[in-house]
């Protein structure tokens, strides 16, 4: 069975010598974990598409078990928020913090597109170069 998200990478966790489980925050179905198999080999594409923060669209297939990532294409990377330290640091921290939050196939599509216009506004001011703007929409850090 093939299914097709519109999902945020909240974080991966590195398994055997070459795959990864993601937890992807979907609009569809909100949180979803699932296996990319061969993602860390040097030659594999899929790799860039999961980065953690990113809005991709992913192409997940299985029925038992954990679902595999079949494949995903990019749609927002959140570049200038990537070269911002303190800004991705901080963004990391509120999906962390989102991904403790929220249960497993639980779709709330509100809480989806504030996620995703978070790290729009926050990769906006990331690329104002700005050191205290990414703080002033995200919680401080203790």
């Amino acid at each position: 069975m093939e299914r097709r998200y519109t999902a945020i990478v909240l974080g991966k966790i590195e398994t055997g010598e070459t795959d990864r489980i993601y937890t992807l925050y979907t609009k569809e179905q909100g949180k979803v974990r699932a296996v990319a198999k061969g993602v860390r080999k040097p030659e594999a594409r899929l790799a860039s598409q999961l980065e953690t923060p990113v809005l991709s669209q992913v192409t997940v297939v299985g029925v038992r078990g954990l679902p595999k990532i079949a494949g995903a294409v990019l749609e927002e990377g959140f570049l200038s928020l990537r070269s911002d330290f303190d800004g991705l640091r901080r963004a990391l921290e509120a999906l962390a913090f989102l991904e403790r939050l929220v249960d497993l196939d639980e779709p709330d599509e509100e809480t989806f597109f504030l996620t995703v216009e978070y790290l729009q506004l926050a990769d906006m001011l990331s690329a104002l170069k700005n050191e205290h703007s990414v703080r002033l929409v995200t919680k401080p850090s203790f």
